[in-house]
């Protein structure tokens, strides 16, 4: 038991050593301890039940529950994998998946061992075993996403988040889908495994078979106590590289306040660039009709646009005049169309001219597409492929000498519109 004890507290390094600063805050050491105990506790009080469940023979409760939380932490050490810096080798998002995904590593080995140890300690079948520690695993799971924030307006409002927040909520939403799912037929299961087992259950009602304490001399003992005391020595190598970093000194508020008026300057000049090439405004939809039919483009943001065509919904952030990809789909109501779009090459910007011959010079050298035009410069027009996968859009505002023209000859007025 103490050897697992000190396990939990390894672990508890591996998750806070270059995340917080230990001697401001030594408690976040002791929350995977509280965790652990109340995990095991909640899961030792089912696997109580089901192992006792008509027996009128019930061994001592703390005492059985004592020798289960030393197995239950030995699991400990999985938690080292979260150790692996990932957030200094990836970018933001990729850098969520690969923390989920370690997340799933360690969660995955630990349900296997939990099934074997609850299939010993009860005497059940693998399957029961299995059933009722799935079932505790999901119940936890959507115990612990309920109680979490749960933006439900801005989902239902498709509001923007950032990469490494979209990370986060897809792997939340995902989770939680599959607990729902998960649940009744986990209980169904569990039900199935429990009276299937209470048949062929032990006659003695023993909780688990006789456990042989190993002497603390044993090779495997000796090898358990040399790793315990390995996994928190070489947090004394790692931390003085990690918590220097964390540290609040004099001076670092300044240099945070700096760097923060840097992203500050870099935002904003990024934001204005972005700004002075957009032609359709946020929450403003572009129509254009042409001899293939009718397009819609929705400015949802800045950069963000949703080209509504045939029936079918393309999202995607534009890089303006240099084209952009990848596509989001999305369903429609209209599944007419059985070959969705593949590719799509999108450009939006402004162009300025010295003359309004200069400016209609322009509209007709564009190649590839034949860019139609209103009387206020507002040009714009889509191509096709033959198969209908590959689609080219182009949308400008032209302006001759800094101002829209207001009666350019050859308008198609009537095939452009600007939708509020």
């Amino acid at each position: 038991m103490w050897i697992g004890l000190i396990f939990v507290f390894s672990a508890a390094f591996a998750r806070e050593y270059d995340a917080e600063y230990i001697p401001r805050r030594p408690w976040v050491l002791l929350v995977p301890l509280g965790a652990s105990l109340v995990s095991s506790f909640l899961l030792w009080v089912v696997l109580w039940f089901v192992a006792n469940l008509s027996s009128r023979k019930r061994p001592p409760f703390w005492a059985n529950y004592r020798a289960f939380l030393g197995l239950f932490w030995l699991t400990a050490p999985l938690a080292w994998l979260y150790a692996i810096p990932v957030e200094r080798f990836l970018e933001p998002g990729p850098a969520v998946y690969a923390n989920y995904a370690l997340l799933g590593v360690v969660a995955a080995w630990r349900v296997f061992l939990m099934i074997r140890v609850a299939q010993v300690f009860t005497g059940r079948t693998g399957f029961t075993a299995a059933t009722v520690v799935l079932l505790f695993g999901d119940a936890a799971l959507l115990l612990a996403l309920m109680a979490s924030p749960w933006p439900v307006i801005e989902i239902m409002s498709g509001a923007r988040r950032s990469e490494v927040q979209a990370a986060h909520l897809d792997v939340i939403g995902t989770g939680f889908c599959w607990a729902v799912l998960g649940l009744p037929l986990l209980m169904i299961l569990a039900m199935t495994g429990m009276i299937a087992a209470e048949k062929q259950r032990r006659s003695d009602g023993r909780v688990f078979a006789p456990l042989t304490k190993p002497s603390f001399l044993s090779p495997a003992t000796r090898s358990l106590w040399v790793l315990t005391f390995f996994s928190l020595l070489v947090w004394t190598a790692v931390l003085p590289f990690t918590q220097p970093p964390l540290v609040d000194q004099p001076g670092q508020y300044d240099l945070a306040a700096a760097y923060a008026d840097q992203r500050r300057e870099w935002w904003t000049e990024r934001t204005s660039d972005a700004s002075s090439a957009v032609v359709i405004r946020q929450d403003r939809t572009l129509r254009i009709r042409n001899r293939h039919g009718e397009m819609r483009v929705f400015a949802a943001s800045i950069q963000w646009r949703k080209l509504s065509w045939k029936g079918q919904v393309y999202e995607f952030k534009t890089n303006f005049e240099d084209g952009t990809s990848p596509m989001l789909l999305f369903p429609a109501s209209d599944q007419s169309v059985s070959l969705p779009l593949e590719s799509l090459t999108y450009r939006e910007g402004r162009r300025d001219f010295a003359t309004t011959e200069e400016l209609l010079a322009w509209v007709k050298s564009r190649p590839g597409v034949r860019l139609r035009y209103t009387s206020e410069g507002l040009a714009c027009d889509w191509e096709s492929s033959t198969d209908g996968r590959s689609v080219a859009v182009e949308v400008w505002q032209l302006t001759v000498q800094g101002r829209e023209p207001e009666d350019l000859s050859g308008a198609d007025d009537a095939d452009i519109d600007m939708l509020r």
